[in-house]
């Protein structure tokens, strides 16, 4: 497999990666693995934070689980930035849930594929080509 440079990782990627990398596709993983830099973005970060706290016990991953993650796996930390947000009303979503939203939306921003099985996103990246999905 050629070499990516830098990819975006979908949060539910990230904690596949934690919890059970089984369930992560052999081409994604190849990928991620051969990748120079993977990033976790902070909506990521703001997603585990939020089911957390509107789930309580039923949803068991936390901040601790993504930090140790990122550290095991040597991810980076990709910043919201003002550019990526004014990005969202630039495109065009089959999507309704805003934290898939905005990752598409850095992604589109700063030109990285986005690790994902999520098919709402891969169907807008198929019927838009708005940005670049990693599959």
């Amino acid at each position: 497999m050629e070499p990516i440079s830098d990819l975006l990782l979908d949060t539910h990627i990230v904690m596949w990666m934690a919890i059970d990398p089984d369930r992560i596709p052999l081409p994604l993983l190849e990928g991620i693995e051969a990748a120079k830099h993977c990033f976790v973005s902070h909506v990521t970060a703001l997603e585990i934070q939020w089911k957390a706290l509107k789930s309580g016990r039923h949803f068991t991953f936390s901040l601790g689980h993504l930090e140790r993650t990122m550290r095991e796996f040597s991810l980076k930390e990709l910043p919201i930035v003002y550019q990526d947000i004014k990005r969202l009303g630039e495109m065009t979503f089959l999507h309704r849930d805003p934290f898939d939203r905005l990752l598409m939306a850095q992604a589109a921003q700063k030109d990285l594929p986005l690790v994902t099985v999520d098919k709402d996103i891969l169907l807008t990246f198929k019927r838009y080509k708005q940005f670049r999905a990693f599959k």
